[in-house]
């Protein structure tokens, strides 16, 4: 399932709700794309609801990393919402070692 991203507004913060998976290529470009787009018009209090996102793996934590760098950077914030350990692919982040 490709990654959809649907805007919208609630006294004054964007909300991107995510809908499929959040992996390596296209889903996690699609993501990083509207965040900076965001940052660039200046919305910058955004939350991303991942109450529909089917997994997430190593690319996709990259690309919530990228998110939060760029949302801060120009000067807002960036929560999660509805984030579960069962959204981590855990054998592609290397999360399930003791090391």
């Amino acid at each position: 399932m490709d990654l959809q991203l649907h805007q919208r507004d609630k006294e004054g913060i964007r909300i991107l709700d995510l809908q499929g998976h959040l992996i390596e290529g296209a889903p996690e470009a699609i993501l990083r794309t509207a965040i900076a787009a965001l940052a660039e018009a200046k919305a910058v209090n955004v939350i991303l609801n991942l109450a529909g996102a089917a997994g997430i793996d190593a690319d996709g934590l990259g690309a919530l990393v990228f998110c939060h760098a760029r949302i801060v950077t120009s000067g807002g914030a960036l929560k999660l919402l509805n984030l579960s350990p069962l959204h981590i692919d855990r054998k592609s982040t290397r999360l399930n070692s003791s090391h």
